[in-house]
C-alpha cells in the first residue's frame, strides 16, 4: 500500500506546479497551502491537483488563531504516514514537527535555506534550527549549499537528499515569430551582443555590481545591457548608470510572466550577480530560478557563489562563476563570452544539458528517496 502523504507549503507557485502535480499523481499526496489564500484559489483553477486545501492566514506579527488550530488539528488527528513541511524557518514546520513525531509518524523537511541571518533575533533561532535538523526523518535539500548547511546544524548526511530546484522548461515554450521580431526591432535593431538581467531589482541580487562591471563593453558600442524587472532598488541602479554615463543600458521594467521567455531569446548572455548580505533578512539568493530559465533557453550564465543555482554552472562550458562583488572578475567574465561569441552554439548545447539535470522529475526523485529512507531506512 502506498504511504499517505501530507505536503504543507506556503503557496502554489507556478515554478512548483509540475513538481506538485508529479507528487500528487505518484503518491496521491494531499496538499495544504498556508499563505496567499486568494492567489492559491486563483492558481488552483489551472493546476491539476486532486487533493488540496488552502488556509486563510494572517501574517500580522503572528499567524491567526484559526490557522494555528487548523494546522495542529491536521498534525494531531490527520490520516497520514509522512508529513512534508516546507522551510526551516516557517511557522508551519515549528508547529507540526513535535506533534508528528509524538504520533510516531515521519517528518520530511523540504528546504532551500542555506544560512541564518546574522541578526540577534535570528541567532536566537539557531538552537531550534539544530533541533529540527537532527529530529526530522529526512531532508530534501534544494541545493548542495542547503545540504552542507544542514550538516553543519547536525543533520546526518545520509538522510539528506539533494534535488535541485526545478521549474518549467522555458526552452520549450512556444514562440510567436512576429512578437519576437517586433521585440528585436524595438530593443536590438542593430544586432548587438545582448547581456540580460531579468529579475527583481533588490540589493541582494547585485544589479549595481553588474552596472559597475559594464563600462568597458559599454564603450565598445556593440553591447547592450538589457535590464528586465522592477523593485525598490531600481531607481538607485538607474541613477548609478546615469552617473557613470553609460549609454547602452536599457531598463524596461517588469514584463508579464508569459512573455519572459522572449527576452531570453533576444539575449546572448544571462547574468545574475548575487551578493551576500549577512545582516539582512534575506542573506543571499536561496536558489535563482532565472538561472534554470536561461540555461533551458541555451544561454550561458555568469553568476556568483552567492547564488545557490551556481552549482549548475561549469566554468567555461555553460557559464562562469565569480566571487560576489568582484567587479573586475565579473567584467572579465562578461568580456570572455563577448570575445568568444562564435562559440555560441557550443555554449547553448552545454547550457541545455545543464538545465536537463534540474527538472521537476529529477526533484521528485529526491522526494521519493527521502520517503523511502524515512519509512524503510533506505533510499
Amino acid at each position: 500500500m502506498d504511504p499517505k502523504l501530507v505536503f504543507v507549503h506556503p503557496a502554489i507557485r507556478p515554478y512548483r506546479q509540475e513538481l506538485f502535480e508529479l507528487l500528487g499523481d505518484r503518491y496521491g499526496c494531499r496538499f495544504i497551502f498556508v499563505e496567499d489564500y486568494e492567489d492559491n484559489l486563483a492558481l488552483m483553477r489551472t493546476v491539476k491537483l486532486r487533493n488540496w486545501k488552502a488556509y486563510r492566514s494572517c501574517r500580522f506579527l503572528f499567524y491567526s488563531k484559526g490557522f494555528t488550530l487548523r494546522l495542529l488539528k491536521d498534525a494531531v488527528f490527520g490520516d497520514y504516514d509522512v508529513w512534508i513541511g516546507s522551510g526551516l524557518f516557517h511557522i508551519s514546520t515549528h508547529l507540526a514537527l513535535p506533534f508528528v513525531l509524538l504520533r510516531g509518524k515521519k517528518f520530511i523537511l523540504f528546504s532551500e535555506d542555506w544560512w541564518i541571518p546574522d541578526r540577534r533575533k535570528n541567532r536566537m533561532f539557531r538552537p531550534a534550527a539544530k533541533w529540527i535538523a537532527r529530529h526530522c526523518s529526512a531532508i530534501v535539500a534544494a541545493s548542495n549549499k542547503t545540504k552542507d548547511f544542514f550538516v553543519r546544524l547536525g543533520a546526518k548526511p545520509e538522510k539528506i537528499f539533494v534535488g535541485w530546484n526545478a521549474t518549467s522548461d522555458y526552452g520549450q515554450k512556444p514562440v510567436d515569430d512576429k512578437i519576437l521580431a517586433e521585440l528585436k526591432m524595438k530593443l536590438d535593431p542593430d544586432g548587438r551582443f545582448v547581456i540580460l538581467y531579468i529579475n527583481r531589482i533588490v540589493p541582494y541580487k547585485g544589479l549595481d555590481v553588474l552596472i559597475r562591471a559594464f563600462p568597458e563593453l559599454d564603450k565598445s558600442g556593440k553591447v547592450t545591457l538589457l535590464v528586465v524587472g522592477d523593485g525598490d532598488f531600481r531607481k538607485a541602479c538607474e541613477d548609478q548608470a546615469k552617473k557613470m554615463d553609460l549609454k547602452n543600458i536599457l531598463f524596461i521594467g517588469s514584463v508579464p510572466p508569459d512573455q519572459a521567455h522572449y527576452y531570453y531569446r533576444l539575449a546572448n548572455l544571462f547574468v545574475l550577480p548575487g551578493r551576500l548580505m549577512p545582516n539582512s533578512n534575506v542573506v543571499a539568493e536561496a536558489w535563482g530560478f532565472t538561472v534554470n530559465e536561461a540555461l533551458s533557453c541555451g544561454l550561458p550564465v555568469v553568476t556568483t557563489g552567492a547564488v545557490a543555482a551556481s552549482e549548475m554552472i561549469k566554468n567555461g562550458q555553460n557559464g562562469l562563476v565569480t566571487e560576489p562583488e568582484d567587479v573586475e572578475a565579473l567584467a572579465t567574465a562578461l568580456r570572455y563570452f563577448y570575445e568568444n561569441r562564435e562559440r555560441a552554439q557550443e555554449f547553448a548545447e552545454q547550457a541545455k544539458q545543464a538545465a536537463a539535470a534540474a527538472t521537476p522529475e529529477c526533484q521528485a526523485k529526491a522526494f521519493q528517496k527521502a520517503i523511502n529512507y524515512s519509512l524503510y531506512g533506505k533510499d
